[in-house]
Order: structure tokens, then sequence, then C-alpha cells
């Protein structure tokens, strides 16, 4: 959205769970190619060196705010997405939700996850700011119970929180000997429109998403 989009947004990011300079790295292996563990040893190629700078400038020229605050509660994530919009900021990621603070130790982790992300929607519609939460899958998908009905639910979403989201997208791959051969992301949960799956190619070296090619879809829409 803030660099390789038509019309370009001002993003602010909460890593939770990653250091804003793990979060860099992992975006620079996605815009040059060069594999995110390569850059994390610093093992770059002659013939990369290019392709890294040419990384390096379009971040440098994208309009992102990042924050990686420890210990992020509620009320401190409100003063924060205040002080982004009146910078400019038009959406806001945050990575993840059940990392939050919530104060409460005592708390069962599904009941503060379900709370949170209702007060994470009410942020929403205060701020006039879209917000995207990125969270875990339960394992439960994985389990041989759900061979017969493998395809991803809102349900599915570990420690709850699937009420609140006017939107759900959830990632399911197919595996051969531990191999990601196709990946779907399936469209579980859509207040605003119709629900359904798209096919997208993974790449594992550079832990991104790219669309599949045309020509290699069959009819239905979907890998042949």
């Amino acid at each position: 959205m803030a660099i390789k989009n038509k019309w370009k947004k001002k993003v602010g990011i909460f890593s939770l769970e990653m250091s804003n300079e793990e979060y860099i790295q992992r975006m620079i292996s996605c815009l040059s190619g060069i594999p995110s563990l390569r850059l994390k040893t610093g093992k770059i190629k002659p013939e990369e060196e290019q392709s890294y700078k040419d990384a390096i400038k379009l971040l440098q020229e994208a309009d992102i705010m990042f924050d990686d605050t420890v210990h992020l509660s509620i009320p401190l994530l409100r003063t924060k997405m205040r002080k982004m919009k009146e910078s400019g900021v038009e959406i806001v990621l945050l990575d993840q939700l059940n990392l939050l603070d919530s104060g409460v130790a005592s708390e069962p982790e599904y009941i503060r996850v379900d709370k949170a992300s209702y007060r994470l929607k009410k942020l929403a519609r205060e701020m006039d700011l879209p917000v995207v939460d990125a969270q875990q899958m339960s394992r439960a998908i994985e389990q041989a119970a759900r061979a017969k009905d493998p395809d991803p639910k809102s349900s599915d979403l570990s420690q709850a929180g699937e009420s609140a989201p006017n939107t759900i997208l959830m990632i399911k791959h197919k595996k051969e000997k531990s191999e990601i051969v196709s990946s779907e992301i399936y469209i579980v949960k859509h207040r605003d429109g119709a629900t359904g799956a798209v096919p997208v190619r993974f790449i594992g070296k550079q832990t991104m998403f790219v669309d599949v090619p045309l020509d290699e879809l069959g009819p239905n829409g979907f890998v042949e």
C-alpha cells in the first residue's frame, strides 16, 4: 500500500512480535528478492547489491510509520493511533492482537483477546481509520478430525476474536513432503460482500505472497 500501489497510502505499523529492524529487513527481502536468512547474516552477493540498494531507496521514499513499543496497551495504542492520523496515516496494521497488554494477568487469554478485538474495532470507528490485525490461526485445523472439512472458518482464529472484524482473511497451504506447493487466501467473513478463495503463490525465502499468473489458472480460476 505504501510502496507498490498506484494510489500510495501513508501506513502505520504496530509490530508487537518483531522489532522495527526485523520488520524492515523482511520488507527489504520482499522488495529485493534476496532471501531473508541471507540478509540477516549479511551474506549479499555482488550481483544482488543493486537490488538491495533499490529496495532501501523504495523504503526511504515510502510513507510508513513504524512502532515496536513493548507492552503496548489499548489506551497507549489509542494515543499513538491518534498521533499517526494527525500526521496523515490512512491505514493501521497491528501485528498481532493477542500480544496487546491488557493489564489483567489472571484473565483467560480467549476472553482477553475477544475484548481486545471489540476495543480495537471501536478505536477504528472513533479514529475513522481502517485497522488490519494479524492473528494466528488455531492448530486444530491441522488435526485429523478436520480432514473432511479442511477449509478455514472464522472460528479457527486462535484465542477467539472472530466476532468483531468486518472482514476475515485466512491462508491455507497445500504441502507435499513438507514443501508448500500451493496456497489460497480465503475470505471467510465479509460483511459488505461475498466470501470465497483466491489462489496465491507463497515464496518462502522472501516470506511473501505474489499473484499466480493468469496462464497458470484453470477455467474455474484456480491452479490446475
